[in-house]
């Protein structure tokens, strides 16, 4: 039986759909807030609860979003008597305030990320590496592949976006590397491979838009059943057009985009009807979101994404959170490193859709 909310709009959001947008909506019972970005999200986040947060908790984290920079509060020229900035933003100003797609810090914190996994896999090699067995196209360098700016310029990443300064801090912060798989079938891709990006052809037709970088790649990215097609709802669908399965740093438009860090693994099958698998904000992979009576569905791009945060609007799951998430699953023991790095192939991401496995593949809500 479910019970029904009092609620009140806290904050209004500041909009353009005509009067549809909501904001901070309290409710008066469990003293818990949730953002609402639209009238259209009001049943998922009041009917089936998703995304409920305590109002202090929603506080801290605009706190701390002002504190790392994403949202900037002006200044007031003295001589102009404008509104300033401290750098240019994709996004409108909306009065004093300014959200920014990546800062320095969302950059430092992925490539944190990236060299805690990297350092947990070195530590766990086998003192004696073998040969492989694996056939893996082999690098021409032991670094990652943006290590050279010369690749990165090959591959059309764009200088001022999240995803090559993550590239250029990762270069900086890192080393040699002895290994090619970072997860179960996911690896660092060769040069080659980084400069064939699967959307360079489509943004060349689209300028406005920045294109998802393809950062890790599968076991063999070139073999069709290694391919896959994205979810409709998710940022990378393109008229049913099938992509090299990996992880994609998002791109960005004016419109769509919230965060530049953002990102998505997207898998060369389907999985999540065992109704196991959950999005940060618990609703089952598959699923309608205003679905009173929510029935789990296979789909390949639902992963570690966050589903109604109650923070801000949707956005995707954030890379640093990912890339952490795969240094704790090696460094408890969940994940086997061999000589090649992390073994077990893509069938082991199978173990987020059971009882056992699914909240090792969970990442908690948060904005």
């Amino acid at each position: 039986m479910k019970f029904a909310r009092i609620c009140i709009t806290k904050y209004s959001r500041q909009g353009f759909k005509s009067g549809d947008e909501m904001g901070l909506i309290f409710d008066q019972h469990t003293c818990k807030a949730a953002f609402v970005e639209h009238f259209e999200d009001m049943m998922p986040v009041v009917d089936n609860g998703y995304g409920w947060k305590p109002l202090e908790e929603i506080y801290n984290a605009y706190l701390e979003m002002i504190d790392e920079g994403t949202v900037e509060v002006s200044k007031l020229d003295a001589s102009s008597k404008k509104l300033t900035w401290t750098r240019e933003s994709n996004w409108d100003k909306i009065g004093p305030w300014l959200w920014h797609e990546f800062t320095d810090i969302d950059v430092r914190k992925s490539a944190l990320a990236f060299k805690r996994l990297t350092d947990a896999i070195e530590t766990r090699l086998p003192l004696q590496q073998p040969a492989s067995t694996e056939s893996v196209p082999q690098q021409e360098t032991d670094s990652p592949p943006w290590s050279d700016s010369s690749v990165l310029d090959a591959a059309h990443i764009p200088v001022g976006t999240f995803a090559r300064a993550f590239c250029e801090e990762t270069a900086r912060l890192g080393r040699n590397l002895s290994f090619q798989y970072i997860a179960p079938g996911i690896r660092i891709p060769t040069a080659e491979e980084f400069i064939a990006q699967p959307f360079y052809a489509r943004h060349t037709q689209k300028p406005h838009y920045s294109m998802p970088g393809y950062l890790f790649c599968t076991e063999d990215p070139e073999n069709p059943s290694n391919s896959a097609t994205p979810e409709s709802v998710t940022w990378l669908y393109h008229d049913e057009e099938a992509i090299p399965a990996g992880l994609y740093t998002k791109g960005h438009s004016r419109m769509s985009q919230l965060c530049q860090d953002s990102c998505h693994l997207i898998l060369p099958f389907k999985f999540g009807s065992n109704g196991w698998a959950r999005l940060s904000d618990l609703e089952v992979f598959g699923m309608k979101p205003w679905d009173d009576r929510p029935e789990p569905a296979d789909v390949n791009a639902d992963l570690y994404q966050p589903g109604y945060n109650g923070f801000i609007p949707l956005h995707s799951v954030r890379l640093h959170k990912v890339l952490t998430n795969w240094a704790e699953r090696i460094e408890s023991g969940d994940w086997i490193v061999t000589e090649n790095g992390v073994a077990g192939g893509l069938e082991k991401w199978r173990e987020a859709d059971t009882e056992d496995g699914w909240q090792k593949y969970w990442i908690p809500l948060a904005w």
